[in-house]
């Protein structure tokens, strides 16, 4: 990761005291790299130079909202219900599993 950082500013933050190991990135770095809650990130430590590298991570693609028909979102309620009540199997340990089962 360090090979191809491109650096367009500095910054120096002053830590006074971590908590619970907690370390705040200024409002002004999220930002500008327009991080938001509840992005992840991958945090590698270099343990020859004891740095430490903070890089997003995208786990999943942008989903587009689709709205389902009234069909549709009653057999979506109708699975959520019986979830509820327990009425389903598992878990898999393989698609086998899964597939023998719902040929049942």
């Amino acid at each position: 990761m360090p090979s191809n950082i491109t650096q367009t500013q500095k910054y120096i933050v002053s830590v006074n005291k971590m908590r619970r190991g907690a370390l705040t990135i200024p409002a002004e770095i999220r930002e500008e790299a327009d991080w938001r809650d509840g992005h992840f990130f991958e945090i590698v430590f270099d343990k020859k130079t004891k740095r430490i590298y903070v890089q997003p991570q995208n786990l999943m693609n942008e989903i587009e909202f689709v709205e389902l028909s009234k069909t549709g979102e009653k057999m979506v309620k109708e699975a959520l219900d019986e979830v509820k009540q327990g009425k389903i199997k598992g878990p898999y340990n393989d698609v086998a599993g899964l597939l023998k089962d719902l040929k049942k």
